[in-house]
């Protein structure tokens, strides 16, 4: 996969900025560029002050804080256009060591998080994921479908489906999916199913720890675990199906080209607040 173009500046602080330079050299993910129109994410050490809550600006034009000497330095990890690339990457650097340390973790989850997405097969998906939508009620509306979540802590919801998951594109904070799966290939496949956060980490929806990610030809079984959208944001759900076993945790190495029959379909979700 192409490295990711990255620029470094700071209003201050280039001492401390040379320190974080050199920290890319284990990051082969990402490659250093002097020019920031060709970076795709910029990194900027700033010294941002707050009065009554509110960061301060040199000018309402100014994407970035003004940065203050008596302020502890952070470094914020933006957008071309100078935006917060995602919430969470603001990183403080009063204490230089735990600040790469923390640098050096953020970019790793947002690279494999990148891999992951990238991840894709010309082949059909064998496998057809069906989804429900759970949304917490108060009370139950005459003649729907509502379910009971006290097993989970969750109480009462309305229960909608099935629906294609390729169909959901937005939900609302606090929703609950629920799937099930129907291998509908005359093969036997390993199939997964994983969720990217907002913040870019992974987590495993199918299988867990008690179940096996093997189904057979024909098969069909409701996934047990259910995927809460707590996190406001983009999410990404990614079906992986394969002819042999995969180690979930290793999906941030590259492929074997020894497995042909492999797949993958991907979904993206908004989770917006209400």
């Amino acid at each position: 996969m192409t490295p990711f173009k990255v620029h470094l500046g700071a209003d201050l602080d280039k001492p401390l900025l040379k320190e974080i330079a050199a920290a890319f050299g284990t990051l082969k993910a990402y490659q250093l560029t002097n020019n920031p129109e060709q970076a795709n994410l910029q990194l900027y050490l700033l010294r941002p002050k707050q009065q009554d809550g509110q960061l301060i600006y040199g000018s309402p034009d100014d994407t970035l804080p003004k940065s203050f000497p008596n302020q502890p330095p952070e470094l914020w990890i933006l957008t071309p256009d100078q935006r917060l690339f995602k919430k969470g990457l603001k990183i403080p650097f009063s204490n230089q060591k735990k600040g790469l340390q923390l640098l050096q973790i953020k970019l790793k989850k947002m690279a494999r998080a990148r891999e992951l997405k990238a991840l894709k097969s010309h082949r059909t998906l064998p496998v057809n994921v069906q989804t429900y939508l759970l949304r917490k009620k108060t009370s139950c509306p005459k003649g729907a479908n509502c379910v009971q979540l006290s097993d989970y802590g969750l109480g009462l919801h309305l229960k909608k489906g099935p629906l294609a998951l390729q169909n959901i594109e937005k939900l609302n904070k606090n929703d609950i999916l629920s799937f099930s799966l129907h291998n509908q290939s005359q093969k036997d496949y390993y199939c997964y199913l994983i969720q990217i956060d907002p913040t870019d980490d992974i987590h495993t929806i199918f299988p867990d720890n008690t179940e096996s990610a093997h189904l057979k030809k024909g098969e069909k079984r409701k996934v047990s675990s259910l995927l809460l959208m707590d996190e406001s944001g983009d999410n990404t759900i990614q079906i992986i199906t394969s002819t042999v076993q995969i180690d979930i945790s290793l999906l941030e190495e590259p492929r074997s080209d020894s497995n042909d029959e492999w797949a993958t379909g991907q979904v993206s979700i908004k989770v917006i607040r209400q």
